[in-house]
């Protein structure tokens, strides 16, 4: 029996509301078959989770992703990358100096010692030994080389790492003055942000892909649109 519009135009403004659904909530819902319902998530380009065993949906519409394509809702969390796997390469390979275990996990807002093995044997993703430690990084040479590189630099960094509170001033005035080198712009903020020194700026900035190993002095433009996702 096909669904009737308006039943269906109320349940679509239901999920909206809840953001995250079931399939079994959603059949409740439409009074559909399992069959007829997997076809309404296809037609609405729904989001498959990537945790609690793929079992909740979003619409796109209601979705935001952080800077790593990470959107999480009530502990159930979504990818713009798509499945888990797929969601754990990507956001690797994206990063600038690879990323550990529990790095990743902290993006993910999973354990991560479970899975991340099997996709380094699927050749999807590389490990190395860092300073003692595994960092897992891309397969591809020139992506991780600069990745290990990178790396290297976080590893021999001997400062303190900044505070939230100064890393939000080090950022606003960077906003205003977004030509700023890091050694001016501890400068500029030494009496406001006391963590703030140019190695712990460079670390900040370094470990979110804001600021190019090769030129340290040199921040890239940085604007307002993006300053939220950077904390």
């Amino acid at each position: 029996m096909p669904l009737e519009n308006g039943a269906e135009t109320k349940t679509v403004r239901y999920f909206r509301k809840v953001k995250i659904i079931t399939l079994a909530a959603l059949m409740s819902l439409l009074g559909c078959s399992r069959r007829t319902t997997q076809r309404r998530l296809q037609q609405w380009q729904c989001l498959t989770s990537y945790n609690r065993n793929g079992s909740y949906y979003a619409l796109p519409a209601v979705v935001e992703f952080d800077e790593n394509g990470i959107w999480g809702c009530q502990g159930v969390y979504f990818s713009r990358y798509g499945s888990l796997p797929q969601t754990v390469v990507a956001v690797i390979n994206h990063s600038p100096a690879g990323m550990s275990c529990a790095e990743l996990g902290k993006v993910l807002k999973m354990n991560a010692h479970s899975f991340i093995w099997s996709l380094v044997k699927d050749h999807r993703l590389s490990r190395e030994k860092v300073q003692g430690s595994f960092v897992y990084m891309a397969v591809e040479e020139q992506i991780k080389a600069r990745q290990r590189k990178n790396r290297l630099e976080l590893a021999t960094f001997p400062c303190r790492q900044l505070t939230d509170a100064d890393a939000v001033t080090a950022l606003v005035e960077l906003v205003k003055n977004p030509h700023l080198g890091c050694a001016e712009l501890a400068a500029r903020i030494g009496d406001r942000a006391l963590s703030a020194s140019r190695e712990s700026i460079e670390q900040f900035f370094l470990q979110r892909g804001l600021l190019s190993a090769q030129k340290k002095t040199a921040l890239p433009d940085f604007s307002p649109s993006n300053f939220s996702e950077t904390l």
